[in-house]
C-alpha cells in the first residue's frame, strides 16, 4: 500500500538511528565524519484540475566520509529500505574538503513540515 508523507522529524530520526550524526542544513565546522545533512532538494508537484494538489518534497541526505564505507552506506540504506523509502543515490568527491559524498534522494516528506 501507499506510504503516508513523513515529517521532517520521522525522517531525521530514521537517519539518525543509524548512528551517523545528522544535521538540517549544514554540519557546523569542525564536525567529525561520517555524518549525514539533509536538504529539500526540489518538489515534484502532483496536479489536479490546472492546480498544484500536492506539494511532494524530495529530500536530499548527504553522507560524508573521508573515503567510501560500505558498511556506513549499507546502514544508511538499510534504514530507508526498512522505512519504505525509495531512494536513489550518487557518489560526488569534495578534493577541497578532502571529503567523499554520497547523495541520497529520497520523496515523501510531508510538505507541512518540510525542511
Amino acid at each position: 500500500g501507499a506510504r503516508e508523507l513523513m515529517t521532517e522529524k520521522e525522517i531525521k530520526d530514521i537517519l539518525a538511528a543509524t548512528g551517523v550524526t545528522t544535521y538540517r542544513g549544514h554540519a557546523p565546522t569542525g564536525t567529525r565524519v561520517p555524518y549525514i545533512v539533509i536538504n529539500l532538494d526540489y518538489t515534484s508537484n502532483f496536479g489536479a484540475d490546472d492546480v498544484v494538489y500536492l506539494k511532494v518534497p524530495t529530500v536530499e541526505a548527504r553522507l560524508y566520509n573521508t573515503k567510501p564505507d560500505p558498511q556506513v552506506s549499507a546502514k544508511i540504506e538499510k534504514a530507508l529500505t526498512d522505512a519504505g523509502i525509495f531512494w536513489t543515490a550518487d557518489e560526488a568527491d569534495s578534493p577541497e574538503e578532502s571529503l567523499f559524498i554520497i547523495n541520497y534522494y529520497f520523496g515523501g516528506l510531508n510538505s507541512a513540515n518540510s525542511l
